[in-house]
Order: structure tokens, then C-alpha cells, then sequence
């Protein structure tokens, strides 16, 4: 007999995959999640979390009497009860790390869009004032510093990139990165002294 998984949100790729070792429940089948719970609630093993269907705490808890794992498929668990979870003997799981290459490419994209005003330049392209009059020059953004508030996994992907335009970083963080060659200041206002670039890459 399967184990019996409740998903948060309809994921056809990774419904595919658990299909074949679980029976899957969808809290989008029922009109509201105290439904739901009511229905399936007790047989409900593990919980597929997907930043949708609102806090998993202590209610949720009570309804799912066998639970023992709620597996998040993104970075953050803002919405899950923690303690509650640790005090029933629930693990819960999060995909650290998962998307950090992909927010770090957007965080260097908005860098470079910011620091040479592409935005402008294309609202000026586009406008047809380019004929008229010329837009004033943008600095390259090549060996200026950089300053990173957050140096987890996105703020480090993103010092990584930063390197590729011989940028020094400076990072802070709840702590030094000892392993890490990025200069370390010991607080938030030190960081923002004399900044080119300022990128935050914190909860």
C-alpha cells in the first residue's frame, strides 16, 4: 500500500515522479483547505509544500495525525511551524540553494540595467527622441566595488558573477565567511559607506 502525500499545488512534472512511489491528494480538488483535511487528513503521511495553501502549523498537525515530513520545494520555510513540527517529531525539509544561479543571473542583470540605464536607453530608442537629442553617457560597471548584503547561497552565486566584470565585493553577513576571499564589514552602515552598488540578498 502507498504512502499517502497531500501537494499544495498542481506540479504535473513532479506529480509524474511521485505518482509511481505515492498516492497523491490535491488541496485544489476541495474548496477549502479545512475540507480537504477533513477528507484525507488522517491518512496523509507527507506533505509536498509548493509556496501555496497557507501556514502549516499546529492545526494542520492535529488533522494529520501519521504526518512526518512536509518537503518544500523552495529555499524558504517562512510559512511552516518550526517548533510545532520539531515538538511532534516532523522533519521538514526546503530546497536551499535551488535557485540561487537563476537569482543570481537576474540580480546581475538588474545590475547592469541599472548601472548603464538601459531602461532609459530603450524608452529614449523607442520614443523616437534619439533623432532630436542624445541621451547622456552611463560609467560601465566593470571594476567598480560591489556590496552584498547576505552572502548565503544567492549573494555568494551573485559575487561569483561579480568577479567576471572585475568587481572587488564586499559582503556583510550574520557572520564572517572565513572561506570566502570577499571583504568582510563588520556592519550594515559600513557595508553602505561609499557604495557604487548596493544588492540584497537576505530574507
Amino acid at each position: 500500500m502507498k504512502a499517502e502525500i497531500l501537494m499544495t499545488a498542481r506540479n504535473p512534472r513532479i506529480e509524474a515522479r511521485l505518482s509511481q512511489q505515492f498516492e497523491l491528494h490535491f488541496l485544489s480538488d476541495y474548496a477549502h483547505r479545512t475540507e480537504c483535511l477533513a477528507a484525507v487528513g488522517q491518512q496523509i503521511s507527507g506533505i509536498f509544500y509548493a509556496n501555496a495553501g497557507g501556514r502549516i502549523g499546529e492545526s494542520v498537525f492535529e488533522r494529520c495525525p501519521r504526518l512526518e515530513i512536509v518537503s518544500v520545494i523552495s529555499a524558504g520555510v517562512d510559512f511552516i511551524d518550526l517548533v510545532a513540527a520539531s515538538d511532534r517529531g516532523i522533519v521538514v525539509t526546503n530546497a536551499g540553494g535551488v535557485n540561487a544561479v537563476d537569482v543570481a543571473e537576474f540580480a546581475i542583470a538588474l545590475l547592469i540595467g541599472a548601472g548603464r540605464d538601459m531602461s532609459g536607453g530603450v524608452y529614449h530608442a523607442r520614443s523616437g527622441q534619439w533623432q532630436e537629442r542624445r541621451i547622456g553617457l552611463t560609467r560601465r560597471i566593470s571594476g567598480r566595488p560591489l556590496r552584498i548584503f547576505g552572502l548565503g547561497n544567492i549573494g555568494l552565486e551573485i559575487a561569483r558573477r561579480a568577479e567576471a566584470f572585475d568587481m572587488q565585493v564586499f559582503y556583510h553577513n550574520r557572520r564572517q565567511r572565513k572561506d570566502m576571499p570577499y571583504t568582510y564589514a563588520e556592519t550594515l552602515p559600513d557595508l553602505a559607506r561609499q557604495v557604487d552598488f548596493l544588492i540584497i540578498a537576505a530574507p
